[in-house]
C-alpha cells in the first residue's frame, strides 16, 4: 500500500466524500505517522547503528531518533550493555579511559559517562519515513496498514467531531498497537506464540 492507496481507503472507511474533509486526508495521516512513530516499538522501526562512534561525551543522535533500545559496546567477547542514568549519577563520573557504564538523553543528544572513544552499538526506535508523495511507502505502512488505517480514522473523527466513532476508532488503534508491540517483543525473544 503506498500513500495515495491510505488516503482513498481512509476517505472509504470514514464514509467522506466532502471535499473539505478528503482534502484534509493528508494531514491526518501525517498525525497518523507521529501517533505511530511514538507508541510502535516493533522490528520494523527498529534500526541498529553499528558502530555508533561518538567523538565526545556528549554525542548527536540520529535525526530519526525517537527511543532508546539499547546502547552497548563489546569487550573482549561479552558485549557490555550501558545503563540509563541521572543527571546526578552522571555527575559523579569523570572522563577516563574505561568504557562507559552510564547514559543519559536530552533530547537528540545522548551523553555518555564516563566517556572512552570505541564503537558502541547503539539500537533505537525510529519515527516512520513522513509520506508526501501518493507513490510514497515507509516500511511500517507496507508492514502493518491497518494500524496506519485505524490511526488515520482517529484523526478524521476528531476533526469532524464525532465522538462515538472517535472512541471507537481510538480502541481499536489501541488494541492493535499493543497486539502488534507484544508479537515483535515475542519474536524477538525467541517466545513461542500463542494462537487461538
Amino acid at each position: 500500500m503506498n500513500f495515495g492507496e491510505l488516503k482513498t481507503l481512509v476517505a472509504d472507511y470514514g464514509h467522506r466524500t466532502d471535499p473539505q474533509t478528503i482534502s484534509r486526508i493528508g494531514g491526518f495521516v501525517d498525525l497518523a505517522t507521529r501517533r505511530i512513530g511514538r507508541d510502535l516499538t516493533a522490528q520494523e522501526n527498529t534500526t541498529i547503528l553499528d558502530p555508533f562512534q561518538p567523538v565526545s561525551g556528549m554525542a548527536p543522535l540520529p535525526a530519526d531518533y525517537r527511543t532508546m533500545k539499547e546502547i552497548s559496546y563489546l569487550q573482549a567477547t561479552q558485549r557490555r550493555q550501558l545503563k540509563s542514568a541521572s543527571v546526578d549519577t552522571l555527575a559523579k563520573y569523570a572522563a577516563t579511559a574505561n568504557a562507559a557504564l552510564f547514559y543519559k538523553v536530552h533530547g537528540l543528544f545522548i551523553e555518555l559517562k564516563p566517556f572512552a572513544t570505541r564503537d558502541y552499538r547503539l539500537i533505537y526506535y525510529n519515527s516512520p519515513a513522513a509520506l508526501v508523495d501518493d507513490e510514497d511507502e515507509n516500511q511500517v505502512l507496507t508492514e502493518y496498514p491497518f494500524l496506519y488505517l485505524y490511526a488515520s480514522l482517529v484523526e478524521l473523527w476528531f476533526y469532524v467531531q464525532n465522538g462515538g466513532a472517535y472512541t471507537s476508532s481510538l480502541e481499536t488503534y489501541t488494541s492493535e498497537i499493543n497486539e502488534t508491540n507484544r508479537q515483535s517483543l515475542n519474536a524477538a525473544a525467541g517466545a513461542q506464540l500463542t494462537i487461538g
